[in-house]
């Protein structure tokens, strides 16, 4: 039997090594998400966990989304040697449709993974189509008042209810008042509202802004979606 007698000097040489190479390494479940179907508009919460799975204090300095779409409650922490947390995000899918692939950056004190990508993927199905997406009051004869359709369709299984507009940047009028309130615009059926506006000499430049219509549905799920308008001279 070897017996060993460890001083005091040695003690402290072992614990200076240790320390010399400890590391904090970062580590999630999962670094990529699937939320799935998702109705334009919806919003989603998605949660990363993550852990230090290293033998030293992980700092994360930075957690910053790629696109204004998502947000996060918590930008940076601290995790000492086998704690983890979770990361939560709220995706808004109110200006996509199709298949969307989207990633959030995660910077650290981790020395072989300073920064790291989570991906999250998603599919949006439109509940409500706009046409035009873009309006032009071109070539006005001053005095006179010109005026044009945009229609709406309703995609989603129930009805709209609701709908209300503001508008930013331009002197426009829009047919029929708003808010349009008691609607019942069932499934694939069209509602039209009229732009119009009043061309005078005392309009100097061309103009340029946007309507935001707002439509609230029979559930009480809210979609904002925006039509560009340009007014010239």
């Amino acid at each position: 039997m070897i017996i060993r007698n460890f001083t005091p000097v040695t003690i402290l040489v072992v614990l200076a090594a240790a320390a010399l190479f400890a590391a904090p390494k970062i580590s999630f479940e999962a670094e990529e998400v699937s939320l799935g179907k998702m109705i334009q508009g919806e919003k989603k919460t998605i949660t990363y966990v993550v852990k230090n799975s290293g033998d030293a204090e992980l700092d994360v300095t930075d957690v910053r989304p790629t696109c204004g779409c998502t947000s996060t409650g918590k930008s940076s922490f601290k995790l000492k040697p086998g704690e983890k947390t979770t990361i939560p995000f709220e995706f808004n899918s109110g200006n996509f449709l199709g298949e969307v692939h989207k990633s959030v950056t995660v910077r650290s004190n981790d020395p072989s993974r300073e920064s790291v990508s989570l991906k999250f993927t998603a599919n949006i199905e439109a509940i409500i189509e706009i046409e035009p997406h873009y309006v032009s009051f071109e070539a006005p004869v001053n005095g006179t008042l010109s005026a044009q359709k945009i229609f709406i369709k309703n995609k989603y299984d129930l009805p709209i209810k609701q709908i209300d507009a503001s508008i930013e940047g331009v002197d426009v009028v829009v047919m029929p008042t708003m808010p349009m309130k008691k609607l019942a615009i069932k499934k694939d059926s069209t509602q039209t509202i009229e732009l119009s506006t009043l061309f005078s000499t005392s309009m100097a430049e061309s103009k340029y802004g946007q309507i935001k219509l707002t439509f609230e549905y029979l559930d009480g799920r809210k979609l904002e979606k925006t039509v560009s308008v340009a007014v010239r001279k």
